[in-house]
């Protein structure tokens, strides 16, 4: 018991410290000799890469940099590992919460929302999707991608409770060798909205600024 709790631990530390490494920042630097925290909006992630750079290349090798943070270590876990559903929540939330919370550029970070698509390309590709289609309808309503982002990250977690047997039919587990929990309606709400919620608190500056800014064009 001893052993698997000490596994268990180093899972979850080595899942923070590869989500913490900051792939914007090192590919920023070694291709345009910039410091990505001190430019932009400081958000080290494929957005701010590409607007601080102007390269589209930059942004991209950024994006699928980050989005490998999420995908690779759940395969490992998922499948190489066969950890269960359960003891995968934790580590899998650790994933993003390194990339928001880096450890190597003083706990700054990105907004999760690559590490995040990771994650869900591998364990419920309906989720991802569904996160798309809201993410693209609300912003070419509201023009904003930050808004777009919160209101579609607010919704992800309803469908897992709302149409469970859709969103879990394409769940790794549906084509997998394990078999289903009977509580994993429950557990993947569960790390559905721990992730969001971390992804939500890296929105929350930039949503302040835009009110702000809202606030104030209202007054003149």
């Amino acid at each position: 018991m001893n052993e698997f709790i000490f596994f268990y631990i180093l899972i979850c530390v080595l899942c923070y410290v590869t989500g913490s490494i900051p792939f914007a920042s090192l590919i920023v630097k070694s291709r345009h000799k910039k410091d990505i925290t001190q430019h932009g909006t400081g958000n080290v992630g494929a957005m701010n890469s590409y607007d601080i750079t102007g390269s589209k290349s930059t942004g991209f090798i950024v994006f699928i940099a980050d989005f490998l943070k999420g995908f690779i270590p759940s395969i490992v876990l998922l499948v190489f590992l066969e950890l269960s559903f359960l003891m995968s929540i934790l580590p899998l939330t650790f994933l993003v919460l390194g990339h928001c919370f880096s450890v190597f550029i003083k706990f700054k970070g990105g907004r999760g929302l690559a590490t995040a698509a990771g994650i869900f390309s591998i364990v419920s590709p309906t989720l991802l999707f569904i996160w798309c289609v809201v993410y693209f309808f609300t912003e070419k309503f509201v023009k904003n991608i930050h808004i777009a982002s919160v209101f579609a990250t607010l919704i992800l977690p309803f469908p897992v409770l709302l149409l469970p047997d859709s969103v879990i039919e394409f769940t790794f587990f549906s084509y997998s060798m394990n078999t289903y929990a009977p509580d994993f309606k429950e557990l993947l709400f569960v790390l559905t909205s721990s992730v969001c919620l971390i992804i939500l608190i890296k929105h929350i500056k930039p949503v302040l600024e835009i009110l702000k800014n809202y606030n104030i064009n209202k007054i003149k």
